[in-house]
């Protein structure tokens, strides 16, 4: 090592030694804590979290435009109305109250 010069450091890796895993400050929702169903939906599609609530939930169409959005929310369990889009896919942004960002894609048959 040399003084003035910087080191990158890509690919780490960590690795836990505690018996019964190791906590580092991050919460975290396993894929079985959310469920949006069904999948492709028609008319209607629910999202649902296991162990939290919607803080928001907002919907875009693969060019980024918003194209329906619920931002006051507090339910575990909510039924999406998405009669007026059209045949696609779309991209699915859920805030959920103790702060974690989920994102599904969903599409419409």
């Amino acid at each position: 090592m040399f003084p003035g010069t910087y080191y990158y450091v890509d690919d780490v890796s960590l690795t836990c030694i505690q018996p019964g895993g190791c906590n580092v400050g991050i919460d975290e929702i396993s894929k079985n804590d959310i469920s949006v169903y069904p999948h492709p939906f028609e008319n209607l599609f629910t999202i649902q979290i296991k162990d939290s609530k919607i803080s928001e939930w907002k919907l875009r169409d693969l060019l980024g435009r918003e194209i329906l959005a619920c931002l006051e929310n507090d339910k575990q369990s909510i039924k999406v109305d998405a009669n007026s889009l059209t045949t696609g896919i779309y991209l699915l942004k859920i805030k959920l109250k103790n702060g974690l960002v989920l994102g599904r894609k969903v599409a419409k048959h």
